[in-house]
C-alpha cells in the first residue's frame, strides 16, 4: 500500500547509484517523518549516493488585509490581502546529505493546463532565500553548474532573440513525443532486476508516480483535442484533456533547460489555423510538427 515504506526507496536509490545514474530526482514529499528506521535507511542511502535531489514546495499564506481608500472620500474603495511564501521542505535528516531540493510547482492556466513554468522565487525572511525549480536544480547539476548561474543564462537579457519568457515564467517545450519521448521503467521491476544498469548510466533519472491521482495529473497542451461534430460548441469551447503526472512534466522542464533551446510562442494566425481544423484533427501533431506552438 502506498505510501512505501521509506526504506524501500533507500533500496532503489542504491541501485541507481550502483548504475552510475548523473542525477536522481527524487519527486516525492518527506517534509514529515515517519519511523526511526525506515528513516534512517532512506538517509543512509541519500548519503551514499550523493547525488540525490529531492523536492519541495511554495506554501502561501495570508497574513492580513488591508482597506483602500475612506469610505465617502470619493477615492475608489477596495480591499487586498497580504500573503507569505514560504517553503515546505524535506526534513532535515534528509536534506543535508542530499544535493539540495527543488520547487515542483506547476500552476496551470485557466484552462487546466500547464504551459509555463517559474523558473525561481526569492523569498522574504531574516535569511533571504532563492530557490528553483526542481528542472532546474537537476539541469544544473547534470551539466556541472549552480543553479544560480543556469538561472542567468535563461534570463531573457542574455536570449533577447527569444521572446519565450514573462519575468520568471518560460514556456514549457513540449517537443518530445508522448509516450516514447522518455523511456519509462516500472519501480518494482528496477527493484527486481529486471531493467540493466547501463539504462541508467550517466542518465538524469526521475522518480515519481507516472499515473497518479489528481492532483498530481496536469493538462499539457500535447493532450489538447478538439471536437468538431456537427452541433457541438465551438472548437474554443470544446477542447478535450488529458493529463499527464506531474513527473512527466518534470521531465520535459529538465530535458528542456539542458537542452538550451527555447520555445517560440505563435502568432495568432497559428493559433487559429490549429484551433479550426475542417474535421476531426489532434492537436499535439501540429505541435511536435512545428516544436513551438503555444496553445
Amino acid at each position: 500500500s502506498w505510501p512505501w515504506p521509506r526504506g524501500r526507496h533507500g533500496q532503489l536509490i542504491d541501485l541507481l547509484s550502483e548504475a552510475g545514474a548523473k542525477v536522481i530526482l527524487v519527486d516525492m514529499f518527506f517534509d514529515l517523518p515517519s519511523t526511526p528506521e525506515e528513516d534512517a535507511a532512506l538517509t543512509a542511502a541519500i548519503k551514499r549516493s550523493g547525488r540525490v535531489l529531492l523536492t519541495g514546495e511554495i506554501i502561501s499564506e495570508q497574513v492580513g488585509t488591508a482597506s483602500i481608500g475612506e469610505p465617502g472620500s470619493g477615492e475608489d474603495g477596495g480591499v487586498f490581502r497580504a500573503e507569505a511564501q514560504h517553503t515546505r521542505k524535506p526534513i532535515d535528516e534528509f536534506l543535508e546529505p542530499s544535493k539540495g531540493y527543488g520547487i515542483s510547482l506547476l500552476p496551470d492556466d485557466s484552462d487546466g493546463v500547464v504551459r509555463r513554468v517559474k523558473l525561481a522565487w526569492e523569498l522574504p525572511g531574516e535569511e533571504r532565500e532563492d530557490v528553483y525549480v526542481t528542472g532546474l536544480v537537476a539541469a544544473a547539476l547534470a551539466q556541472g553548474t549552480t543553479p544560480e548561474k543556469l538561472y542567468q543564462r535563461w534570463q531573457p537579457s542574455c536570449m533577447p532573440e527569444h521572446p519565450w519568457m514573462d519575468g520568471d515564467d518560460l514556456l514549457i517545450d513540449y517537443r518530445r513525443p508522448l509516450p516514447e519521448g522518455f523511456t519509462y521503467y516500472s519501480y518494482a521491476a528496477v527493484l527486481d532486476g529486471e531493467v540493466p544498469p547501463e539504462a541508467f548510466r550517466g542518465k538524469v533519472v526521475l522518480v515519481g508516480m507516472r499515473s497518479g491521482l489528481e492532483p498530481d495529473l496536469k493538462g499539457h497542451p500535447m493532450g489538447l483535442s478538439v471536437p468538431t461534430a456537427e452541433g457541438s460548441a465551438s472548437p474554443e469551447e470544446s477542447l478535450l484533456l488529458e493529463k499527464m503526472a506531474g513527473v512527466e512534466t518534470l521531465a520535459h522542464i529538465t530535458d528542456m533547460l539542458m537542452g538550451g533551446r527555447p520555445p517560440r510562442p505563435a502568432g495568432s494566425r497559428r493559433f487559429l489555423s490549429l484551433a479550426k481544423p475542417k474535421g476531426p484533427r489532434r492537436l499535439p501533431a501540429c505541435y511536435r510538427a512545428t516544436g513551438s506552438c503555444r496553445l
